[in-house]
């Protein structure tokens, strides 16, 4: 039972990744205990799950990742620019994203009352996306970070704009 607890807190951490905020290390400690103090395998499991979603929860306003219009946004308040990013978290040290069908990518998006320039696809933003099968880019666009469409499987078409300057390796 001792090493079922130590590999599910172990999963939790994974998950959380390389320095994780307060918030989210409370997360870890909070199911941690939950874990240490499960009699079975099932609660530990179930345990884990809802350890795992709550630090994913927690990530995504760590990392300021929303979701808008079914895409997954990084946004830049500063700026107003959105990057955009993978739907999912690392499995087996790769990104995964959550991207069925056809995408269009807006030029801009909008949230809490904040207009935001869309001008990324950032890093492993479609990999590993098996589901996807075609992306159409704005104009606005002007940078594909590494990785972007990487492991892209059913991808038939992508249509990349004459804004784009920047191409990051294994894209």
């Amino acid at each position: 039972l001792s090493t079922i607890q130590g590999a599910a807190i172990m999963d939790l951490w994974h998950t959380a990744g390389n320095n994780p905020s307060p918030a989210t290390q409370s997360i870890i400690e909070s199911y941690a205990d939950k874990i240490n103090a499960a009699n079975d395998k099932e609660t530990i499991e179930s345990l884990t799950q809802e350890g795992i979603n709550a630090i994913i929860e927690q990530l995504y306003v760590d990392r300021n990742v929303v979701k808008i219009n079914g895409i997954y946004y990084i946004l830049d308040n500063n700026n107003h620019t959105a990057t955009v990013t993978y739907g999912g978290l690392e499995s087996e040290g790769y990104a995964t994203a959550e991207y069925p069908g056809s995408i269009s990518i807006p030029a801009s998006v909008e949230f809490e009352s904040a207009t935001y320039q869309v001008t990324t696809i950032g890093q492993h933003a479609f990999h590993n996306c098996s589901s996807a099968t075609g992306i159409i880019l704005p104009e606005s666009i002007t940078l594909i970070e590494d990785y972007a469409f990487q492991g892209c499987t059913s991808l038939a078409e992508i249509t990349i704009p004459e804004s784009v300057t920047t191409i990051g390796g294994y894209a």
